[in-house]
């Protein structure tokens, strides 16, 4: 019997769904690597991109036990010690940090006869809260090999008190009091997070020393994604969709969510519902519906911040929108005004022959406003978005119409009734070679 949509793409699941797990072997072996070492333990990767679904397969497949401490908590408990604390509590039961003991003596006044009490307090020697929070991990573990997952390492760079905390945490590595519990740290964060980290530490060459770090958790390959969408969409819902149809879902879906596997759950998961309607058929109008819901769903805030970017509509060539029209096709991570320049000439012929297009003024003028999709690179001249959501919203959400672009409006997208798909306006003339032009062709 074929699972439901909700049961197969699962986006910010933090249970590990086993049948859409795709398989990284470098990143795994690398992984099993760093636990098997001597150091602390480094994940770093852009939000979505798969981190806690690779430790949690890894740890819980090796029989690893772990604990995770969120640091996004560490603030409004106090430090980073109270958040690990507060995590294992569970495991740590009522501890004792003290005892009364009374004592009685008997008293004779002539005829009568009483008692003295007297009844002292004392208190116990303490151990403090981390190693108190390592001896139950490692109690729970028994013989087992035993991590404390740290997450969400880029909540806390602002705050130098809990980054100090974190490198004296990281520190403790060699202290016999502390290593006797065998609790290795998994540290896990955003790139910039960890970069910014070790920038601003006071002891960074003594706290890198005592960390590994393993290869970037990045996007999936298309070969990844491709075997992504056999599985869910005809291994798991029995969709039906022949071989090309197949490798256009699979371009489509690559060029939009940049095979960022929690954008892939997300598009997917409205494209599943979309089948469902129609009888578990799958055809591209269907991909520029579920990509237009998609949009509405879980990229408004990202819509927003490009909406507020657009020329006003009086403007002649609308060369702004074609600046960021050209965003939205650049496939590097890194890019300066040359590359925007050769989009924006390639997909603009007839508004932009013979013409200087300061595209670089265009790009420092978005770089400078406010909440602005793009920033300086640390690399002279060059950009990179603030955030990926940016690309991937760009991408559904404006279209060459001609020389002008024109924007989807998500505030008007028809309820698609079943049996009969209904193409949001701006979304109709979206152009399959556009994702070829990018990525090529691979099959399952």
């Amino acid at each position: 019997m074929n699972k439901k949509p909700n049961e197969v793409f699962t986006p910010r699941n933090p249970t590990v769904n086993p049948e859409m797990y795709i398989e990284r072997p470098n990143l795994e072996r690398s992984l099993r690597r760093a636990i098997d070492g001597s150091q602390h333990i480094l994940v770093h990767g852009e939000s979505g991109c798969g981190k806690t679904w690779l430790y949690k397969r890894i740890l819980e497949n090796d029989g690893i036990v772990l604990t995770v401490a969120n640091l996004g908590n560490a603030s409004r408990l106090g430090g980073i010690v109270n958040e690990i604390e507060n995590s294992v509590a569970e495991f740590s039961g009522a501890i004792k940090t003290g005892y009364k003991e009374t004592k009685e003596a008997e008293i004779n006044a002539g005829v009568a006869r009483g008692a003295l009490t007297h009844e002292g307090e004392f208190e116990t020697p303490q151990i403090d809260g981390l190693e108190r929070a390592f001896k139950s991990l490692r109690q729970q573990a028994g013989k087992r090999k035993c991590c404390l997952v740290l997450d969400n390492l880029e909540s806390i760079f602002r705050n130098k008190k809990l980054m100090s905390e974190l490198g004296d945490i990281v520190l403790l590595l060699d202290d016999p009091r502390y290593a006797e519990y065998e609790v290795k740290l998994l540290i896990v964060g955003v790139p910039e997070g960890v970069r910014e980290y070790f920038s601003r530490t006071e002891n960074r060459l003594i706290v890198t020393n005592r960390l590994y770090e393993i290869p970037e958790v990045g996007s999936l390959t298309p070969a990844q994604l491709a075997h992504f969408i056999h599985t869910g969409f005809i291994k798991e819902l029995g969709c039906r969709l022949d071989d090309e149809m197949a490798k256009d879902l699979c371009r489509f879906a690559f060029f939009i969510t940049s095979g960022v596997p929690q954008m892939l759950h997300e598009f997917c998961l409205e494209l599943a519902y979309i089948a469902e309607d129609n009888h578990d058929v799958i055809t591209e109008p269907m991909l520029k519906s579920a990509a237009a819901m998609w949009l509405q769903a879980s990229l408004s805030s990202s819509y927003s911040a490009v909406e507020e970017m657009m020329n006003d509509r009086s403007t002649v060539a609308g060369r702004r929108n074609q600046v960021l029209f050209a965003l939205g096709q650049v496939h590097k991570d890194s890019f300066n005004y040359s590359d925007i320049e050769a989009i924006v000439r390639r997909e603009f012929p007839a508004s932009t022959a013979g013409k200087t297009l300061n595209i670089s003024g265009i790009l420092s003028e978005l770089a400078d406003r406010e909440n602005s999709l793009i920033k300086r690179s640390r690399k002279a001249n060059s950009y990179s978005f603030v955030d990926p959501k940016y690309r991937m919203c760009i991408r559904v959400m404006l279209e060459d119409r001609g020389q002008r672009v024109q924007k989807l409006d998500i505030r008007h997208i028809p309820l698609l009734p079943e049996t009969s798909i209904t193409i949001p306006t701006g979304l109709s003339n979206i152009k399959m070679h556009q994702a070829r032009h990018h990525l090529g062709l691979y099959l399952y």
